[in-house]
């Protein structure tokens, strides 16, 4: 996430006029990413916490034998985002 955001914002800081408007461009671009990755690790974090032997049943099962699919998809939203390039020097 920190590399995203540094590529993100050295791209804002290229583009933008002025620093509030580099830094204000920043947190339109990632605002919606970084709460979703926040969200999602907190659900995680809940299920991995999860004591109750029919629950940590259902969720080891669901990862050891789910769909290989359905995991692809899962780590595609943290995994597969492109920033962009960074922007040329000079």
């Amino acid at each position: 996430m920190a590399i995203e955001d540094a590529i993100v914002l050295a791209r804002a800081i290229v583009e933008a006029e002025d620093c509030a408007e580099a830094f204000a461009c920043f947190h339109r671009r990632r605002a919606r990413r970084t709460a979703q990755i926040v969200r999602l690790s907190r659900w995680w974090g809940r299920v991995g916490l999860w004591k109750h032997p029919a629950l940590t049943a259902l969720r080891d099962g669901a990862m050891r034998y789910g769909p290989g699919r359905w995991m692809e998809r899962a780590g595609a939203a943290q995994y597969c985002y492109d920033p962009g390039g960074l922007p040329a020097p000079g």
